[in-house]
C-alpha cells in the first residue's frame, strides 16, 4: 500500500510557515503524477473541484468558529469518467458530463444529491443559460482518443423548467463555436427564449420554445459563396428592448457588424421573419450596446485608429470621434456611476476604452454625445486617465461602486476611481487575482506570499500567506476568505476576512487525496 506522512495535514496558528516547511508531504511517486483536477468552480459561498482521474467532486465550504476560520470539505461521486463541468446559473449545482455513461449529472453542492439526464453522446462543452432554464451541450472538435464516430454538429439541449429535466437533440448545419443566450423577452405579447449559435461563416437563431422542428432553427449565412474568406463571429449581443422585434448584433473577425432582426410572422408556415443588414461602422474592434434615455445605442471602437463610433440603432445615424489615447483601443467596458449636478445625484452610464500599449485610458460619456455632428468636448464627453504603466487588463468591480483594478505586466497595479476618473498607482507585486466583495478588494500576487485588502480610500493592508496564492474566494455569509495555492494535491488557506492574520488562519493540505484508497 502507498503511504504518506500526514504531518501537518491541518496546520493552525503562528507556527504555520515553519510547519509547512518541516512537514512537507511525503507522498509516493504514483501520487505525484499529474492529476486531472478541474476547477475552481465558484458556487454560492462554496468552491468546488472535480477530480477527473478518480471520479470525485470536492466541495469546499469555508466557515469559522468565532474568530478562527476553518474549511469543511465534502466529497461526492462525480460519475465513472467525468468530463466537461460547469456551475449552474444560481451557483448551487454542478453540471458534469459522465463520458462513460453518456449522462449529464446535476449535483447539488449542498448535499451531493444527483439527478442524471441521459445524453446521446459524451459532449465535451457545456453552455449554461444565465436564467437557469436551459443547458446546452456540444462538441469542441478537439482531438479525442478512442472515438469511433461522433456527430460534431449535434447539440443537446436540457430543459430545466419542469419538475424533471428533459433533453432533446438537434443537428446544426455547421459546428457550433459558441452560444449566446437572449434574456427572456416578448414579441407582440408572446413569451420568447432564444439563443444564437455562432459558427464559422454562419449564425443560427435557435428558438428554445419552438413547438415544431421547422421553427426551431433559422440559419443566417455570413458569407455569400464558398470562395469568400472564412468569417468567424467574435462577439454577439441581443437587443430585446423593442416589443415588436429582437435584434442580434454580431461582430466578425472580418471587422464588420451584422444585425439580424426577427419578428413574428403575421401568416405563413414559419413563426419568425428574419432579415439582415450591416452597420456602417469603421473597422470595429469591439462594441457594446447601451441603453439610456429610453434609447438603445451601439458604441464601437476602431481596429485601425484611436476613435469610437456611436450609432442610434433606430435611425442608424452615426458619428465618429477621436479618443485621447495612443493607438486603437482594444476593449470597451461599460459601467454605471453617479454624478451630482445642481445638488441632485443621478446615475450616469460611462464606457472605459483602453489598449495594452498605452498608459492613457479613455472614458466616454455617451449621454453627452450628440448625434447631430457636434464635436464632443474633451474633458466632458470624452475624458482621459493617465496611468504610470500600460494596462495588461482591467477588472471593474460589480459590487464596489466606482472601483476598478488595473493589472500591470511587470510589477504593481493601479486602483481606478471611476467616478472621479483618476488612477492611484500601487507600488508592489504584480497581481495574480483580485476579488471585490462589495466593500473591499482582496488581492493576491504572482510571486509574493501575501494578501492585500483595500478599502475605498485606497489604503493597503498587507497580510502574510503560507505560500503564493493562485485564486481568492469570499464567503459573504460567513465573512471568510479562501485562498487556493499552487499544489496538485490541493492546499488552501482559510482566513477570517475581518482579521486575516496568521493567528486566525488555518491551512489545509492534500485536500484532493482524502480517502484516496478508501473511495467515498
Amino acid at each position: 500500500m502507498n503511504t504518506r506522512n500526514n504531518c501537518g495535514r491541518v496546520l493552525v496558528g503562528a507556527a504555520l510557515l515553519a510547519l509547512m516547511t518541516a512537514c512537507g508531504p511525503s507522498v509516493d511517486d504514483s501520487l505525484n503524477e499529474a492529476r486531472s483536477i478541474v476547477g475552481p468552480l465558484t458556487l454560492d459561498g462554496r468552491t468546488a473541484y472535480v477530480d477527473q482521474q478518480n471520479g470525485h467532486l470536492f466541495v469546499l465550504d469555508p466557515t469559522r468558529d468565532e474568530e478562527k476560520a476553518r474549511l469543511d470539505v465534502a466529497k461526492y461521486a462525480a460519475g465513472q469518467k467525468p468530463g466537461a463541468v460547469a456551475t449552474s446559473a444560481d451557483k448551487t449545482k454542478i453540471y458534469i458530463v459522465d463520458e462513460e455513461g453518456d449522462k449529464l449529472l446535476i449535483v447539488n453542492a449542498e448535499d451531493g444529491q444527483t439527478t442524471s439526464v441521459e445524453l446521446k453522446a459524451d459532449y465535451d462543452r457545456i453552455a449554461v443559460d444565465p436564467e437557469g432554464e436551459f443547458v446546452v451541450l456540444s462538441f469542441s472538435g478537439a482531438d479525442a482518443t478512442n472515438v469511433v464516430a461522433r456527430n460534431l454538429n449535434e447539440v443537446g439541449v436540457v430543459d430545466l423548467r419542469g419538475a424533471e429535466p428533459e433533453a432533446y437533440f438537434v443537428t446544426l448545419s455547421t459546428r457550433a463555436n459558441s452560444f449566446v443566450f437572449a434574456p427572456p423577452f416578448e414579441l407582440d405579447g408572446q413569451a420568447q427564449r432564444m439563443m444564437a449559435v455562432l459558427a464559422n461563416n454562419e449564425v443560427t437563431l435557435f428558438d428554445l420554445l419552438a413547438d415544431n422542428e421547422d421553427d426551431r432553427l433559422r440559419e443566417v449565412p455570413l458569407t455569400v459563396s464558398e470562395a469568400d474568406q472564412v468569417r468567424r463571429p467574435r462577439k454577439a449581443i441581443f437587443d430585446t428592448n423593442d416589443p415588436t422585434k429582437v435584434d442580434l448584433y454580431v461582430l466578425t473577425e472580418g471587422a464588420d457588424i451584422s444585425r439580424m432582426t426577427a419578428r413574428l410572422a403575421a401568416s405563413g408556415p414559419r413563426k419568425l421573419l428574419v432579415s439582415t443588414d450591416k452597420l456602417t461602422v469603421p473597422a470595429p474592434n469591439d462594441f457594446a450596446l447601451v441603453q439610456y434615455n429610453e434609447t438603445t445605442r451601439l458604441v464601437s471602437i476602431s481596429a485601425t485608429r484611436p476613435e469610437f463610433t456611436l450609432v442610434d440603432t433606430v435611425s442608424d445615424v452615426s458619428v465618429t470621434f477621436d479618443l485621447p489615447i495612443i493607438g486603437p483601443a482594444t476593449r470597451l467596458i461599460p459601467y454605471v456611476t453617479t454624478v451630482t449636478e445642481d445638488e441632485e445625484t443621478r446615475e450616469e452610464l460611462r464606457i472605459l476604452a483602453h489598449n495594452t500599449q498605452s498608459t492613457l485610458l479613455a472614458v466616454i460619456r455617451p449621454e453627452t454625445v450628440a448625434l447631430d455632428g457636434d464635436e464632443p468636448t474633451l474633458g466632458r464627453s470624452v475624458e482621459a486617465v493617465r496611468l504610470e504603466q500600460v494596462p495588461e487588463r482591467i477588472e471593474v468591480s460589480s459590487g464596489v461602486p466606482d472601483q476598478a483594478i488595473v493589472f500591470h505586466q511587470s510589477s504593481g497595479f493601479s486602483l481606478l476611481d471611476l467616478r472621479r476618473n483618476n488612477g492611484i498607482p500601487i507600488q508592489g507585486g504584480a497581481i495574480r487575482d483580485v476579488l471585490f466583495d462589495g466593500v473591499f478588494a482582496y488581492v493576491i500576487y504572482r510571486t509574493l506570499p501575501n494578501l492585500t485588502i483595500f478599502a475605498d480610500d485606497g489604503h493597503p493592508n498587507n497580510f502574510d500567506l503560507p505560500a503564493n496564492g493562485t485564486n481568492v474566494f469570499f464567503d459573504a455569509s460567513e465573512e471568510v476568505l479562501l485562498v487556493e495555492h499552487s499544489d496538485l494535491h490541493g492546499t488552501f488557506t482559510v482566513l477570517n476576512a475581518n482579521e486575516p492574520t496568521v493567528e486566525n488562519a488555518t491551512v489545509y493540505e492534500s485536500i484532493f487525496l482524502q480517502n484516496i484508497f478508501g473511495g467515498l
